[in-house]
């Protein structure tokens, strides 16, 4: 009687053993994407926010009048993220201006139309008289931000959402780099890809001439955060963006095709 019960016991044993052993490895499993995943998020939106507070903050300028600590220029105002009485172009480059007085005060550097691929490689597409690479080959962004303690930030400046800022800053996001698209003026786009921020400055404009003008921003609430980037989805963009380098050495090594038709009338 005593050799069924041993072999019970066995039996119990290395079933219990299997079990704990399966339910282990599930339940860690689960718990660690759940926890990764949540550690991202939270990691991503603070970090942002951060970040973003301090480039919210007026930056240092050497030619700041003491008395109202305005720089000014053919009689306009600019205070940190405030200008007045500035056209689009200059109101993008006041803009630009204090983000890199920003970068440069953290300690950082700054690369202007900084070049970039994206990760989808290129088809060539007709578009009646016009044959074209959609996307192209290569493209660039307003400003890569160059950290000593973390992968460069991807900076893109636009007055409107007709741009193609959002797909360049959701390859970069895919890559696992920061991206921060500033929009200013004009109406917003109501979703944002995965991994983007999106910091808003409502600017007024003002007609004949057409002029812009931007109040002091103080807070973090023209903040908006896309979802966090999924493991799956990061593993899918490496995956794609290595296909996408070796069809660019297949492509750069064939004899060079024509180039884009265009028919004139």
């Amino acid at each position: 009687m005593s050799h069924p019960r041993r072999h019970l016991r066995l039996h119990l044993r290395l079933y219990l053993r299997l079990y704990l052993r399966l339910y282990l490895r599930l339940y860690l499993r689960l718990y660690l994407r759940l926890y990764l995943r949540l550690y991202l998020r939270l990691y991503l939106h603070l970090h942002l926010h951060l970040h973003l507070h301090l480039l919210l903050s007026p930056p240092y300028h050497p030619d700041l009048n003491p008395g109202t600590g305005a720089v000014h220029n053919h009689g306009r105002a600019e205070t940190g993220f405030s200008f007045s009485g500035l056209t689009g172009k200059e109101a993008t480059q006041s803009i630009t201006r204090a983000v890199v007085q920003w970068v440069g005060a953290s300690g950082w550097g700054c690369r202007a139309e900084a070049q970039m691929r994206y990760i989808d490689p290129p088809r060539l597409k007709n578009g009646g008289c016009i044959a074209y690479w959609s996307p192209p080959w290569s493209a660039y962004l307003d400003l890569r931000v160059i950290r000593k303690d973390g992968p460069p930030i991807a900076v893109e400046i636009d007055r409107a959402d007709e741009s193609t800022a959002v797909d360049k800053l959701r390859d970069e996001a895919l890559r696992g780099r920061p991206a921060l698209w500033i929009r200013w003026h004009g109406a917003l786009r109501a979703e944002l890809p995965a991994g983007v921020a999106r910091l808003h400055l409502p600017t007024r404009s003002s007609k004949s001439p057409l002029r812009y003008s931007l109040a002091l921003v103080t807070g973090t609430e023209a903040i908006t955060l896309g979802p966090a980037v999924t493991p799956e989805a990061r593993a899918d963009a490496l995956r794609r963006d290595q296909q996408r380098i070796a069809d660019e050495k297949r492509a750069a090594a064939r004899p060079q095709e024509p180039g884009p038709t265009r028919c004139y009338w």
